[in-house]
C-alpha cells in the first residue's frame, strides 16, 4: 500500500463511510464490496465517478452492465472497472475447462460457482461489452470517448491440505488459507490463541476487535461447528488470531466444510 493511500485510509471519516453504507443495499458481500469502492472513488481527488451499474440495452434486451465508469484525472482516461470479491476452495479434478490447468478447479464454498467460470465471463463478456454499438452509443451520451477496461477480483483461494498450483493469472501472496472437512478439524486446532467464527461480511476484513464475534476455545469452536455445519450443510470460515486488543494478526484461516464437500452440496462439474 502506498504511503499516500495509507494516510487517506487512516484519516477516513468513518461516520461518513457508515452513512454511505447505510444508504446502499449491502445485503450481499458483492454489493458491500462495490459500496466500499464507490466511497473510495467519490472521496479520492484523482477520480470522478461517471456512472455506476450502468445497464447496456439494445432494443428490449439487456446486454450487460458496467460496474463503474471512472475518469482518472491524472491520465485523463476513462476506465471501465469490473469488481468482484470471491472465495474459492481448491479441488483436484481433471477437466477440459478454459482458465484452468486441466488438473484442478477452484470452487465456491456453496459449490455454485467456480473461478474459471468467473474469469471467462469477465474476460469474454464484461470486458468486451464496451465494443458493442449499443454500449458505444450510451458511452458517447455520457461524454466518454474511449474506454480502458479493467478487472479487479479480490478475496482468498483456500488450499486443500495438499497444496495445488495457483492459476497462472492469480498473484502470489502471503495470505495463506486452507480448507478442511469437519472430520479433519481436530488435527489443526491449537489452543495457544483465540479462534473466531466469521460472519460473511467480515470474510475479507482485517480482524479488528469490533468486527469479531466472541473468541472461542477449541472445545467451544468444535461444538459450534459440528452443530451448525450438520444443521445447515454449508462451509464456515474460521480464523485464529494473535489475540491483540486492537488490530489482531490472523495466524490461521480455514474454511471448514461438510463431509464429502463439494459433492455433498450437489456439485457437478
Amino acid at each position: 500500500m502506498s504511503p499516500g493511500l495509507r494516510h487517506r485510509l487512516e484519516h477516513t471519516d468513518t461516520h461518513a463511510l457508515e452513512q454511505h453504507l447505510a444508504s446502499r443495499n449491502t445485503r450481499f458481500l458483492g454489493s458491500y464490496f462495490e459500496a466500499l469502492w464507490e466511497f473510495f472513488f467519490v472521496h479520492a481527488p484523482r477520480f470522478t465517478v461517471v456512472a455506476k451499474n450502468l445497464q447496456i440495452r439494445d432494443a428490449n434486451q439487456t446486454l450487460g452492465e458496467f460496474d463503474f465508469i471512472i475518469l482518472d484525472k491524472h491520465t485523463n482516461k476513462h476506465l471501465q472497472l469490473e469488481l468482484a470479491i470471491k472465495f474459492y476452495l481448491g479441488f483436484p479434478q481433471l477437466n477440459s475447462h478454459s482458465y484452468t490447468d486441466g488438473k484442478n478447479l477452484w470452487i465456491g464454498p456453496q459449490a455454485r460457482d467456480r473461478l474459471d467460470i468467473k474469469v471467462a465471463r469477465a474476460l469474454e463478456h464484461q470486458l468486451t461489452l464496451y465494443q458493442h454499438p449499443a454500449a458505444q452509443k450510451q458511452l458517447q451520451d455520457l461524454g466518454v470517448d474511449g474506454l480502458e477496461p479493467q478487472l479487479l477480483i479480490k478475496g482468498y483461494l483456500f488450499q486443500p491440505q495438499q497444496a495445488l498450483p495457483l492459476p497462472n493469472y492469480v498473484l502470489e501472496t502471503n495470505d495463506h488459507a486452507q480448507w478442511i472437512s469437519l472430520e479433519q478439524l481436530p488435527a489443526v486446532l491449537t489452543a495457544d490463541h483465540p479462534w473466531y467464527l466469521l460472519d460473511k461480511r467480515h470474510w475479507p476484513a482485517p480482524p479488528y476487535s469490533e468486527n469479531l464475534n466472541s473468541p472461542l476455545s477449541v472445545s467451544e469452536l468444535t461444538t459450534q461447528l459440528h452443530t451448525i455445519i450438520n444443521r445447515e450443510n454449508r462451509p464456515y470460515l474460521i480464523i485464529q488470531t494473535d489475540g491483540a486488543a486492537c488490530a489482531s494478526q490472523v495466524l490461521k484461516r480455514y474454511f471448514v466444510t461438510p463431509s464429502g464437500w463439494p459433492h455433498s452440496l450437489g456439485y457437478q462439474s
